[in-house]
């Protein structure tokens, strides 16, 4: 049971996922035509199997729904950031698990597409939590994601539409156990097909269509500092990752993740060979190098934890 209940913390870390990438610095000039803003349920794991709880973002023709979202994820979709790319007096007081979560439904306004949502939640933000904020330059240490001296290991994926690969769909994660004492969960999302195998105190992530900026953005989820894609390799790849549970378990802890009742106290997991991030990105044939860049900063100056009205 314990194994199964690791197993589907780490598939909803994989399936919630922001649904844009890149930085954007665009003042929002058009609202939504309605939107209703709630605070969100604890997660009810029955709920999620049967698809009743949606978690992350999912765009279908007019309408925008979001589920279980903390606020600082919702910031970084808005304005295309990374999490490491948004700071500030006014952020800082939603703590490390990204601030209080939300479920968002809204209906888009004529004429617009899924390419207005950012501009759109930017305007929602500012309208409904009083945002304000500025931008900035900041030099911080980061690792950069390059490729190793020997070229890279990884398969590129199978060719067809990414986007559509990617895409969200209403299926539920698949839970399952066997008689290796293992658990396995499916999961499917913006890393195309997702399989998370626990066994013998480690985490095994199977995704067959990564490109290299997820990647980046997964490992900085399970990293001391921001990971930046550097490797200059463009399109999806299959991409296997072994990650000690001790590491998976911290960075859900990170993520202000609800823990099963039977995970390990932080610090106390298994760590099985004293494996760790470097090794398993070494084995795809990449390199995390520490370096230090310069980043845009996104700094919220004010935001309220609660929408001024609804």
């Amino acid at each position: 049971m314990r194994r199964l209940n690791l197993c589907r913390l780490f598939a909803l870390l994989a399936f919630a996922t922001a649904a844009f990438c890149h930085a954007q610095t665009v003042q929002p000039a058009q609202t939504f035509e309605v939107a209703s803003i709630r605070s969100s349920p604890p997660l009810d794991m029955a709920k999620v199997r049967s698809g009743q709880q949606r978690i992350g973002m999912k765009v279908d023709a007019a309408r925008v729904d979001i589920g279980n979202m903390p606020l600082t994820d919702i910031i970084c979709a808005a304005f295309k950031l990374k999490p490491y790319q948004v700071g500030g007096p006014g952020w800082r007081g939603l703590g490390p698990a990204g601030g209080p979560r939300f479920d968002i439904a809204a209906t888009l306004p004529q004429g617009a597409t899924e390419k207005d949502v950012p501009e759109l939640l930017q305007a929602l933000l500012v309208e409904r939590f009083g945002l304000r904020f500025h931008h900035e330059e900041s030099e911080q240490p980061v690792y950069a994601l390059i490729v190793g001296k020997n070229g890279h290991k990884m398969k590129a994926a199978p060719r067809e539409d990414s986007e559509s690969a990617r895409a969200p769909d209403d299926k539920p994660p698949e839970f399952r156990t066997d008689g290796a004492g293992g658990a396995t969960t499916r999961v499917h999302g913006s890393m195309g097909n997702v399989n998370i195998r626990i066994q013998d105190g480690m985490v095994r992530m199977e995704a067959d269509r990564v490109s290299m900026d997820c990647l980046a953005e997964k490992l900085t989820e399970l990293s001391d500092r921001p990971i930046v894609n550097m490797t200059g390799l463009e399109g999806d790849f299959q991409v296997t990752l072994d990650i000690a549970v001790s590491e998976a378990i911290n960075a859900a802890r990170r993520a202000g993740a609800a823990m099963p009742e039977d995970a390990p106290p932080s610090g106390e997991a298994s760590e099985p060979g004293g494996a760790t991030i470097f090794q398993s990105v070494q084995k795809l044939g990449l390199k995390l190098d520490p370096r230090k860049v310069n980043i845009t900063m996104l700094i919220v100056d004010h935001l309220e934890k609660a929408p001024l009205q609804n």
